[in-house]
C-alpha cells in the first residue's frame, strides 16, 4: 500500500484558521504557515493555537520546524498565489470580509 501524496492547502488552513480567530491577520497567518513545510503536523499544530493560544497572533513555526534549513522561502508570486486563494475561500463565506 503506498502513502498518500499530500498536497500543500497553506490557503485553505489560512483562510480557517483566518475565520475561527478573527483577532488574527491573514498576511501574518499566512507568513507564519508557509515558512514551515508542509505536514500533517502543520495542520494540527495550527488548528491547535487556534484554541490555546490568547496572542493576537499565529505562532507554530518552532513546534514544526526542529531545523532551521528546513524553513521554506517563498517567492512574492508563489505568496500570492497562497494569498489570493485563501482570499477567494474566505469571501466565499458569508461573511468574509477579512483583508
Amino acid at each position: 500500500m503506498t502513502q498518500p501524496t499530500l498536497r500543500p492547502a497553506y490557503g485553505p488552513l489560512a483562510a480557517l484558521l483566518v475565520e475561527m480567530r478573527e483577532d488574527w491577520d491573514l498576511d501574518q497567518v499566512l507568513g507564519e504557515l508557509v515558512g514551515c513545510p508542509w505536514s500533517p503536523r502543520l495542520a494540527l499544530e495550527s488548528l491547535l493555537a487556534a484554541r490555546d493560544d490568547p496572542s493576537g497572533r499565529l505562532r507554530v513555526r518552532d513546534a514544526v520546524v526542529k531545523v532551521r534549513s528546513q524553513q521554506q522561502r517563498l517567492t512574492p508570486e508563489q505568496y500570492a498565489a497562497y494569498r489570493d486563494h485563501a482570499k477567494r475561500i474566505i469571501n466565499r463565506r458569508p461573511t468574509g470580509d477579512h483583508e
